[in-house]
C-alpha cells in the first residue's frame, strides 16, 4: 500500500514549476494533493492544479519540491516529509545541508547532485529520481514541415551568465557571418536584456530574441523548427530543455557536466569540452552561487562544435533519432516506477 502524498510546489512555468509538474504526473499510482507555494486562481501562465487540489490531510508524505530555504513558506508540516534538493555546481552552502537534514529523506534529481549532497553532509537518505518529460509529447516526426530556409540554431534557458549566452553570442559572432545562411534563436526569459546585450554582435548572421510564452502543448513543434539546440551551460542540477531536445530528435551541443550528464552520457550530445572550473566570487546574484567554481569552456570549441552540427547535421540527427529509445528512463512511467521503489514498504 502506497501513502498519500502533498506535493509542495511552485505552479509557475519556470525550471522547478515544470519539474515538479512532471513528477506530479508520473505519480499516478499515488493519491497526490498538491499545494501550491505560488497559486493564485487568476494568474496567467500556470500549470492547471486543480485536480490535485483537496483538503490538508496530516496523514500525507509531504514532499517540497523548491529552494530548501523555501520550506518556511509553507505553514503547516506533517509527521513524514521529504525535501526536494538541486545545486547546479559543487559544495552546496552549508545551511542548506542543515534545512535538509531535518526532513525523512531527500530527492535529488541526478546523480551528480545526489553525490554532491552526500559528500557536503546530508545524513538521512538521499533518492535519485530522474527528471522525466511527457515522452508521448517530446518524440521525433521524421518529416516536419520546418518554416525556416536557414539553418537554425536554438539557445532555451533564463537569461542568467550560468547558462552560458554570453560564451554562445561571442562563439556566434566568431563563427557565423552575415552571409552565411543561419540563424540563431534564442528563447529567454528577459527579451529587453538579452535584445540590449546582442545589439553588439552588428557582424554576425541573424540573431532573434524570443521572450514570449509558449504553452507546454505547443514547445515541441517550436523547438522542431530548429535544427539544433545548443546550451554552453556552466552548471546545470539537471537541464530540461537538453533531455526535451533530444526526446524530439534534434541534435544537441551542451558540455557533459554536472547534472547534465544524465543525458549527455548516452551518446547522443556532441559534447562541448570544458578546460576545467573555475572560481567565481558571484553568479547571477545568487547568494549560494558566491564563491563556487563553475565549467570554464573555451569560446573556440563552441565554434567548433556548432560549425561541425552545421555541416553535418543528417550524422548528428541520425545518431539522436536512431538511440532515442534510450530516453525511456525519463519517461512518466520510468520515474513513476522509481517512486513506487522507495515508497515501497521494505522502504518506509
Amino acid at each position: 500500500m502506497y501513502p498519500k502524498i502533498e506535493y509542495i510546489c511552485f505552479t509557475s512555468i519556470n525550471g522547478y514549476g515544470i519539474a515538479a509538474y512532471n513528477y506530479v504526473r508520473s505519480l499516478s499510482n499515488f493519491d497526490v494533493s498538491v499545494s501550491p507555494l505560488d497559486f493564485k486562481k487568476s494568474r496567467k501562465n500556470s500549470w492547471d492544479f486543480d485536480s490535485y487540489l483537496k483538503e490538508d490531510d496530516p496523514e500525507r508524505v509531504q514532499i517540497f519540491h523548491c529552494n530548501p530555504t523555501m520550506q518556511k513558506r509553507h505553514p503547516i508540516y506533517n509527521e513524514r516529509k521529504i525535501g526536494f534538493a538541486t545545486f547546479e555546481t559543487f559544495d552546496p552552502p552549508d545551511y542548506w545541508i542543515e534545512i535538509l537534514n531535518r526532513n525523512d529523506a531527500v530527492i535529488t534529481p541526478s546523480k551528480f547532485c545526489q553525490q554532491e549532497f552526500k559528500k557536503a553532509g546530508v545524513q538521512v537518505p538521499i533518492h535519485y529520481i530522474q527528471h522525466c518529460i511527457d515522452r508521448d509529447l517530446y518524440h521525433p516526426i521524421e518529416n516536419f514541415n520546418k518554416q525556416f530556409d536557414k539553418f537554425t540554431f536554438l539557445f532555451i534557458g533564463a537569461w542568467k551568465k550560468r547558462k552560458g549566452y554570453d560564451l554562445l553570442l561571442q562563439a556566434w559572432e566568431k563563427e557565423f557571418k552575415a552571409s552565411e545562411p543561419v540563424r540563431l534563436v534564442i528563447k529567454t526569459n528577459r527579451g529587453p536584456a538579452a535584445k540590449h546585450f546582442c545589439k553588439q554582435f552588428v557582424k554576425s548572421a541573424e540573431i532573434e530574441i524570443i521572450d514570449k510564452f509558449i504553452p507546454e502543448q505547443e514547445m515541441p513543434d517550436f523547438m522542431r523548427a530548429a535544427d539544433c539546440v545548443i546550451i554552453p551551460t556552466r552548471g546545470e542540477g539537471f537541464g530540461l530543455p537538453g533531455l526535451q531536445a533530444l526526446s524530439l530528435g534534434i541534435p544537441l551541443i551542451t558540455p557533459s557536466h554536472s547534472g547534465c550528464t544524465e543525458y549527455t552520457e548516452l551518446g547522443m550530445t556532441y559534447n562541448i569540452p570544458i578546460r576545467g572550473y573555475e572560481k567565481a566570487a558571484e553568479m547571477d546574484q545568487i547568494n549560494q552561487f558566491s564563491n563556487r567554481v563553475w565549467a570554464d569552456i573555451d569560446v573556440s570549441e563552441i565554434c567548433k562544435a556548432m560549425r561541425d552540427v552545421y555541416e553535418d547535421r543528417e550524422t548528428y540527427r541520425t545518431q539522436v533519432i536512431k538511440n532515442n529509445k534510450l530516453l525511456s528512463k525519463f519517461s512518466y512511467k520510468s520515474v513513476g516506477e522509481r517512486f513506487k521503489e522507495i515508497f515501497s514498504p521494505e522502504n518506509s
